[in-house]
């Protein structure tokens, strides 16, 4: 005989009072009170130049913050597709971090050398070699407890190598579901970059500017990240969260 311990109610509270990565800009921590969720797969979109691969560095930076700050005192998995990390670019999200600290009274600041040794490295060149490392992700998580955070920059740039859309969507819904086994399991988060892509509405008649991964995909991601530039290049955050269906905006300095 089964019994049913707890209701939907019993799981929503749990979400509620899960605690995620804090990203350490107060605009962006109040527009997601629950930081980027842990257990949870999310989404960051945005068009060339909107500051993605910034915004995923500085996450890898804020999951490394000691638990004195609220930090998780982690380790990042860096799975780099479009080749868009860089050595130039960390330093210059290090010390825009340190300044944002030394602006808001928090006298505590991150090294570089430190960072670097808390963001594991993948540059991936091809499907097989993306496919067989989120296969043995286990082994590698098992071995380093201390991650927490898992960035994929990004999922569809892979894709593209499909002539045949059902093999393509069977692919990225495979990815997306090991990912989020992962997160769950794990209990780490899981950021995955999108990009921008034009569609045609018929309703409007008109081109419009949507995620690439479309909304078969959405259900996938309990947060959903827009990035943009304002006119004086700051970025623009727009916060989707799924569950409560909520929306949010912040802008902020991280490069």
């Amino acid at each position: 005989m089964f019994f049913f311990k707890d209701t939907a109610l019993d799981l929503y509270n749990k979400i509620k009072k899960k605690t995620g990565i804090l990203s350490y800009i107060c605009d962006l921590d109040l527009a997601m009170p629950c930081g980027i969720p842990t257990g949870h797969l999310t989404e960051v979109v945005g068009l060339p130049g909107s500051g993605r691969t910034a915004f995923c560095i500085k996450a890898c930076i804020a999951a490394s913050m000691p638990k004195s700050v609220l930090g998780f005192d982690g380790e990042s998995m860096y799975l780099d597709i479009r080749q868009q990390f860089s050595p130039e670019l960390l330093e210059t999200v290090v010390n825009s971090s340190n300044r944002d600290a030394e602006s808001n009274g928090n006298m505590f600041q991150r090294k570089l050398e430190d960072v670097w040794e808390t963001i594991f490295y993948a540059k991936i060149t091809n499907m097989e070699d993306f496919v067989s490392r989120v296969e043995t992700m286990d082994h590698f998580l098992t071995d380093h407890p201390k991650v927490r955070l898992i960035v994929v920059d990004s999922l569809i740039g892979l894709s593209y190598n499909f002539t045949s859309n059902y093999y393509r969507v069977k692919f990225l819904c495979e990815m997306l579901h090991r990912l989020e086994e992962l997160a769950l399991k794990q209990q780490l988060a899981v950021i995955i970059v999108n990009d921008m892509t034009t569609k045609y509405n018929v309703d409007d008649d008109d081109f419009k500017i949507v995620p690439s991964l479309g909304p078969y995909y959405s259900h996938k991601f309990f947060l959903q990240l827009i990035l943009s530039r304002s006119d004086d290049e700051r970025i623009i955050v727009e916060v989707s969260e799924n569950i409560r269906n909520t929306k949010q905006r912040a802008v902020i300095d991280i490069d």
